[in-house]
Order: C-alpha cells, then structure tokens, then sequence
C-alpha cells in the first residue's frame, strides 16, 4: 500500500471566527467540490517534514508567510482511494503576514465564517466536519478515519499531545 504524506493549514483571523479555506477544483483530489484549508503533499526529493510542508504549500496556495504554526492533529486516512493511505498533519496559523493571492489552478480561496457548530460555513467533506471542531478547540489528537471510496464510514481518536519532533523551517 504506498502511503502519501501532506499537511493542511488553517489559517485563522477575527479571534477564530474566520477561516481560510480553498475549494476542490482538481477532480482527482479528495476535496473535489468541497473546501479544505491549505496544504499538500510532502516534496519527496527534499526529504521535506511536516513544519516545512505546510510552510511551503501556505505560500503557494494563499500568498501569505506562515509565522507560525500549531500543530494540532494527525490523521491516517485510509479506504479513500484504493492502493493509497494518507498520512495528513493539521496545523492551525494565527500569526502570518503578506498579501492574500489566489493560484488559480489551485482553487479559489474565501474565508469562511465559523458558526456556533464549530464548522466553516461551507461545504466540507463528511469526516472533516468530525475533526474540524476538534482543531478550532484546540484538542490535540491523533486518529484513524476509514472510508469507503470517499464515503465516510468510521474513526478511531487519541486526544493528547502529537508527539512531532520540531524542525526548523526551510
């Protein structure tokens, strides 16, 4: 089973009452037609870590400098795509700087309004909407979600500390 590593970042403004999210526009991805904060796979030729990662795709996808980052979680997803786990480390960014800009093959950007669920007022995937009031709680976890081609059927969760050795930022 060939494993895929990545990260997504929330970025949060308005005392966690906004979040950036960008839309699914990649029919291959797993958030085709939905919003996810920003993020993406590891660069293999570098060796590239998590902080690093997330670091980057910030960049690419919203424009904006990550100052810094929280982790708060990570997630093996596994029955989404047949032959493929992912492995994804969520972040949470309140300080961060530059000017917003859009990629446009990389999906339009919005921020979204959290309501008083805990959940962006936007479409997100079944299994995000488990987790995503996990991270704008900041309740650290570790967990297993389980679908069957795309659809949500289970999860396993660990509230704790993610034990991440901490790197320095490339």
């Amino acid at each position: 089973m060939e494993i895929k590593k990545a990260t997504v970042v929330y970025i949060l403004k308005e005392n966690r009452k906004r979040v950036l999210m960008i839309e699914g526009i990649k029919t291959y991805a797993p958030h085709y037609g939905k919003y996810n904060g920003v993020g993406g796979k590891f660069e293999p030729i570098d060796d590239e870590n998590p902080e690093a990662c997330a670091t980057r795709e910030v960049e690419e996808e919203s424009g904006y400098t990550a100052e810094e980052l929280n982790l708060i979680g990570k997630i093996r997803s596994t029955g989404m795509f047949p032959e493929k786990e992912f492995i994804v480390y969520y972040y949470t960014c309140e300080k961060f700087s530059g000017e917003q800009r859009e990629d446009p093959e990389q999906g339009p950007l919005v921020w979204a309004e959290i309501g008083e669920d805990g959940l962006p007022d936007v479409p997100i995937l079944d299994g995000d909407k488990i987790f995503f009031p996990w991270i704008m709680a900041d309740k650290k976890f570790e967990a297993t979600f389980y679908y069957n081609d795309r659809e949500y059927l289970r999860h396993e969760v660990t509230f704790k500390e993610t034990e991440i050795p901490k790197f320095d930022k490339r």
